[in-house]
């Protein structure tokens, strides 16, 4: 009797930048296993973080379509527009300018085009 192959599903490690001066006044990753879908953002990859893993992560989002840019952030040391750059099944997510964070993903201010350190790329 023929046996059905099992149909394995892809994991990705994504580890996160954290920062809560409230709690640790040192900066620290966190790292993530979660399900890989190619067609997935890294923005919605954030999001399913924060809703299934750890409700304490602070990331922004606004409009999903890559036009406000508040979802800029360094992945694997590039700066992108997370709601337009697709998953990749290792990841390393920062804020731009760790300087100036307040919380996790969070920056002090938000991020305009003469002040970014290097081109933003779109969807990879």
């Amino acid at each position: 009797m023929a046996t059905k192959p099992r149909k394995v599903r892809q994991r990705a490690t994504v580890k996160v930048f954290r920062y809560d001066p409230e709690n640790n006044p040192e900066p620290y990753y966190d790292t993530y296993d979660v399900p890989f879908d190619p067609q997935n953002s890294v923005l919605q990859v954030l999001t399913d973080i924060r809703e299934e893993h750890d409700p304490t992560l602070a990331v922004r989002e606004s409009c999903w379509v890559g036009c406000c840019l508040i979802c800029t952030y360094r992945v694997n040391g590039k700066s992108k527009v997370t709601c337009r750059t697709r998953m990749d099944q290792e990841m390393v997510i920062e804020p731009l300018k760790k300087e100036r964070v307040v919380r996790d993903l969070i920056q002090l201010e938000r991020m305009d085009v003469e002040n970014r350190d290097d081109d933003v790329g779109g969807e990879e």
